[in-house]
């Protein structure tokens, strides 16, 4: 007779050769019949930098696919994405934007992204040679970018700059500067506060292993997906901590945050200011929180985009906020990704194509910037 004991060990040992023999049969089976994109985005896009804390490499090229998009990726030799820059011509007038993400165009082909389109419809608006250059860096905070802006600046050549500040993360993001690491070649996230409740940090799945089981195994991936979705779906697409700045009362954090991007925004309208090179700011709203927000008592949508505008009033900035045109985002956005898709490009374009010709950013395009050129608004 054998005893209890080892009767319990050969059912744990048997429940255990079951369970592993179930995560091989599925990993074959989705391997065969929906293979995954196991790269989050191309494998050595990014690389660590002493001072930024991470950017991207020069010439760096790849594909980068989720449920919702797959798209090109690729950089020019400053790591822009954006053609390579050429000798300036004569005549020619150079508007550099900086920014996150959605002035990266994440989630579209480079030639979707804003910054781009915003180049065609100037060219057809300004009677003169006109090019637009896209500094967008994903996960970059403003502080980021404004060092970004004086490693480039005199390569680039720029004759008026305009900073996209995204009001759904860039306050964390100059507060938790070195929040993402270069893992393998990969960006991973390594603090919490993102805009997602996510399985990994609930069970405390540190970000090497993040990164080793995303890549390796495509049932670890389609799993991470399904569940992007669910809390998508049913409302847990951002914690409680991404809400703090639509606040009406902020707390210590919010305020800490509030410096930070102070001092940054600063920083650069003093450079700019010395280069004779005239600034503003493009105002990215999430749009997809509208609803959210307006639902908690104390919470307001127009909180952040406040704070911004009491800012670049104290530094004298012209400002164009597009939180009113994107309040309405049905269709502008990726409901998992949370970036905008090529209509919300397209819309952004045309505002700040507006604005800068005809509207808040007009002080950009004055003839103290771009000589006088023969405007006309195409509509």
């Amino acid at each position: 007779m054998r005893p209890k004991g080892l009767d319990k060990l050969l059912n744990l040992a048997l429940l255990v050769l079951s369970f592993a023999l179930c995560l091989v049969t599925s990993e074959v089976v989705i391997r065969i019949v929906a293979p995954q994109q196991t790269e989050p985005h191309p494998r050595g896009f990014y690389a660590p930098d002493p001072e930024l804390g991470f950017i991207t490499v020069a010439h760096g090229s790849g594909v980068t696919v989720s449920p919702e998009f797959r798209v090109r990726d690729s950089t020019n030799s400053l790591g822009l994405r954006n053609r390579e820059i050429a000798p300036k011509l004569p005549g020619e007038r150079r508007v550099l934007i900086l920014g996150d993400s959605f002035t990266y165009g994440a989630g579209v082909e480079m030639s979707a992204a804003y910054p781009q389109q915003l180049e065609q419809v100037l060219r057809s608006a300004v009677n003169r040679e006109f090019t637009v250059v896209n500094a967008g860096i994903p996960s970059f905070g403003t502080r980021q970018e404004v060092i970004l802006f004086e490693r480039i600046v005199d390569r680039v050549e720029p004759d008026a700059v305009l900073l996209g500040f995204f009001l759904g993360n860039d306050f964390f993001d100059n507060l938790n500067f070195n929040k993402y690491k270069v893992i393998d070649g990969y960006l991973v996230q390594d603090t919490v506060e993102g805009a997602r409740v996510r399985v990994t940090q609930l069970l405390g799945i540190p970000p090497e292993l993040q990164i080793a089981m995303r890549t390796k195994f495509h049932l670890y991936t389609i799993l991470m997906n399904a569940w992007a979705r669910i809390v998508t779906n049913i409302g847990l697409a951002n914690t409680e901590g991404m809400f703090l700045v639509y606040r009406e009362n902020s707390g210590p954090e919010i305020e800490h945050a509030k410096q930070l991007t102070y001092e940054a925004l600063h920083r650069l309208s003093s450079f700019c200011r010395q280069r004779k090179l005239p600034l503003g700011l493009v105002l990215i709203p999430d749009g997809r929180l509208v609803r959210a927000v307006s639902s908690k008592p104390g919470y307001r949508f127009s909180r952040p985009a406040e704070i911004v505008r009491g800012i670049a009033s104290t530094l004298q900035l012209p400002i164009l906020d597009l939180t009113e045109r994107f309040e309405k985002s049905d269709g502008m956005y990726f409901p998992i990704d949370g970036h905008w898709n090529v209509q919300g490009h397209a819309v952004a374009a045309r505002e700040i194509a507006d604005a800068l010709l005809e509207g808040e950013l007009r002080p950009l395009l004055s003839p103290n910037s771009i000589g006088d050129p023969t405007i006309r608004v195409p509509h």
